[in-house]
């Protein structure tokens, strides 16, 4: 299995773009964010949560856990 990614250039065309050694997409819409295509045919599909923490790390469990804070079910942060 195989995916292609693209993005537009500066003059407006769009270019194919190699996933670097581990088989990733690194987008530079969106900082941060990367894509291992692995997960595209993985069956069963992975876990969405375990992909945020995994691509989020970090500022995906704080923002997680403020929003458990927000619903009432963690003491609010002190």
């Amino acid at each position: 299995n195989k995916a292609d990614f693209y993005q537009l250039s500066k003059n407006g065309k769009y270019r194919k773009i190699a996933l670097n050694a581990q088989g990733q997409y690194n987008s530079t819409a969106i900082p941060g964010f990367w894509l291992q295509t692995a997960w595209l045919w993985q069956k069963p599909l992975p876990n969405v949560q375990d992909i945020l923490l995994e691509i989020a790390g970090a500022d995906y469990a704080s923002y997680l856990l403020g929003k458990l804070q927000a619903r009432g079910h963690l003491p609010p942060a002190s």
